[in-house]
Parts: C-alpha cells; structure tokens; sequence
C-alpha cells in the first residue's frame, strides 16, 4: 500500500484514525513513517474502527465530547484531594 495522501490536519489522532479506515494503516498525513514507530497509541483503534461505520467527522468530536465528560469526575477528585490538607490547615489556625 502506498502512504495516504496529503490533508491538512492539526490532530494527529484524526489523521492517523482516518488512515486506518481507508486500509493506509497506523501513518498520517504529515508523517512519511509508520505512526506506531513514532507513538504507540493501541486506544487509536477504537475511533479507526467506529469510523469505518460512520466515515463522518463528527464521530471525532463525539468521541472527544465523550472523554472530556468522563475525565470531569476524575478532575474533581484529583482537586478535591490536593486541597484536602489546606482546608484542614486552616481549620486548626482559626480555632
């Protein structure tokens, strides 16, 4: 197989996903080498294979919607925990 042909794209995930589901396999656009040699990324085959059933962009940014929602609990916690010791801190010195 050849490589894929030149877009212009800003994600590299975009790319590479898009690749995949037209048979170029892990390369992108912007890249000559195989992406896996560059970056081994095994969650790219998730979007790659949604997109051989829905070919549209707007898959992407669905599932970029999907995990910015699924990392807002975990964002919460993480910041919760960071600023658990301070408020007990300033719990002890005002009483």
């Amino acid at each position: 197989m050849g490589s894929p042909p030149r877009r212009s794209t800003r994600r590299t995930s975009s790319s590479s996903s898009w690749s995949v589901s037209q048979g170029y396999g892990f390369r992108s656009s912007f890249n000559p080498g195989d992406f896996l040699g560059l970056h081994f990324s095994p969650l790219l085959v998730v979007p790659a294979a949604l997109q051989v059933v829905w070919p549209d962009a707007r898959l992407l940014s669905l599932l970029q919607v999907i995990a910015l929602g699924l990392a807002v609990p975990a964002a919460f916690l993480f910041v919760r925990a960071v600023l658990r010791p301070h408020r007990r801190q300033a719990g002890r010195r005002s009483s």
